[in-house]
C-alpha cells in the first residue's frame, strides 16, 4: 500500500466565466460552478499522478471538494469530463485555455475538442447542500486510460451544472485555500501491472 499526498500552492484549479471572458481566477481561494443571473460559471482542475507506475489500472476513483457556499434553491447535477485541451490554471478564462489559445465553444465544455464525451461523474448537490466535504466519484476506466502509459493524457477535468438554466451556483474551495483540508483532494486505488494494489492519494485540483 502507497499513498502520495500533493497539496500545490497555487493549485491546479480555477474557475471560467461568462460575465468576465477574459479573467483568469488561477489565484482565488474559491472556484464557482453553476449558473447565477446570467453569469455561467465552470471549474476546470486537475492532479498530478505521475508518480502511480506506469500501465497500472484504475480499480476505483474518488475527487474530494469542500463546498463553502452557495446561491439559489434549485439543486441539480454536477458533470465532470476528462478535459483534453493543455489547459493552464494561471492563464485559463471562458474564452481561452491558456490565456492566449481559444476554446473551440467558449466556457470549455460544449465540445469534444475541449472535453472527452466520457462523463467522467454526476453528482446531485441539493438547493440547501449543506456545506462541507463533498465527494465526487469518478468513473474507474476513464481514470485508468488518464494514468501514465495508458493513452489519454492528463489534462484533469471541465465541471459544470448540467443545467444551466437554473439559478444554482456552488462555491469550492481551490488548492490555495490555507487550511490544508479544505483542499481539492483525489484518491485512487490501483493495481500495477504484476497485480500489486496500492493507494494513491492526491490533494490539490476542470467542472
Amino acid at each position: 500500500m502507497a499513498t502520495f499526498v500533493d497539496q500545490p500552492t497555487p493549485g491546479d484549479d480555477t474557475h471560467l466565466s461568462s460575465a468576465q471572458p477574459t479573467t483568469n481566477y488561477g489565484a482565488n481561494s474559491s472556484m464557482i460552478v453553476g449558473n447565477f443571473a446570467g453569469t455561467k460559471y465552470h471549474i476546470a482542475l486537475k492532479f498530478d499522478w505521475s508518480s502511480i507506475p506506469t500501465g497500472s489500472t484504475c480499480t476505483s476513483a474518488t475527487a474530494e471538494m469542500t463546498l463553502s457556499s452557495k446561491l439559489g434553491s434549485a439543486g441539480g447535477t454536477i458533470r465532470l469530463y476528462r478535459a483534453v485541451r493543455a489547459w493552464t490554471p494561471s492563464g485559463a478564462t471562458w474564452n481561452t485555455y491558456d490565456g492566449s489559445n481559444a476554446w473551440t465553444t467558449a466556457g470549455g465544455t460544449d465540445h469534444d475538442d475541449d472535453r472527452e464525451a466520457t462523463v467522467v461523474c454526476d453528482k446531485v448537490l441539493a438547493g440547501d447542500e449543506a456545506n462541507g466535504a463533498k465527494s465526487f466519484p469518478l468513473d474507474a476506466a476513464a481514470v485508468s486510460a488518464m494514468l501514465p502509459g495508458n493513452g489519454f493524457t492528463n489534462n484533469g477535468f471541465l465541471m459544470r451544472h448540467v443545467n444551466e438554466t437554473l439559478n444554482q451556483t456552488y462555491t469550492f474551495r481551490t488548492g490555495i485555500w490555507g487550511t490544508a483540508g479544505a483542499r481539492p483532494k483525489i484518491t485512487i486505488n490501483y493495481t500495477t501491472g504484476g497485480g500489486e494494489a496500492a493507494q494513491k492519494t492526491v490533494y490539490g485540483f476542470m467542472i
